[in-house]
């Protein structure tokens, strides 16, 4: 179920949308069916400021029955969810992410297109054995578009992990759209 709508006018992006995802399924683990139910929620939300700046916002939520087998989970970390730490750092049944950023077009042609980005980037997570894990990473981005080809993105991050760091720096150079 999704509500809302994002105009998009070139790079600049206006509106916001809410989207809900439930899921259902099962798991046969020694000869044993295991079902289990997931619901993933998500609202994004960006705001034009002239012709060349913007502001984007995502919240996600997400919780699951436990599942017997454990890719089956929430897997957070990483380009798509949390920048700064590296792919797959948190395993969770249940989390909550948000994540802004303040945009501005460096430069717009017919042929390639440049957009630089401040973000903040913040989770909390319930672990498995109870307690939960919080992240929170800040940095600079950089988006490359070649604004003729949908989904032409190229994304150049460098995130600094503020809370719970992992003891290696990780960066990622991806090309799917963050959100």
């Amino acid at each position: 179920l999704r509500v809302g709508r994002v105009d998009v006018q070139r790079l600049q992006q206006d509106g916001a949308t809410f989207e809900v995802r439930p899921a259902f399924g099962t798991t046969l683990r020694t000869g044993v069916l295991h079902p289990y139910a997931q619901i993933v929620g998500e609202l994004l939300a960006f705001k034009a400021l002239g012709s060349r700046f913007g502001l984007a916002a995502r919240v996600r939520a997400g919780t699951q029955t436990p599942v017997a087998e454990p890719h089956l989970e929430f897997w957070l970390g990483g380009l798509d969810t949390i920048r700064g730490y590296r792919d797959n750092f948190v395993r969770t049944q249940t989390y909550a992410l948000a994540n802004v950023e303040a945009r501005a077009i460096a430069f717009d042609t017919d042929l390639l297109a440049c957009q630089l980005a401040l973000f903040a980037v913040a989770s909390v997570s319930l672990r498995q054995a109870g307690g939960r894990i919080g992240t929170l990473s800040v940095g600079p981005g950089i988006r490359f578009f070649i604004p003729k080809l949908v989904d032409s993105e190229l994304r150049i991050d460098l995130a600094l992990p503020l809370v719970n760091a992992p003891s290696q720096w990780d960066w990622a150079i991806g090309t799917e759209p963050f959100f």
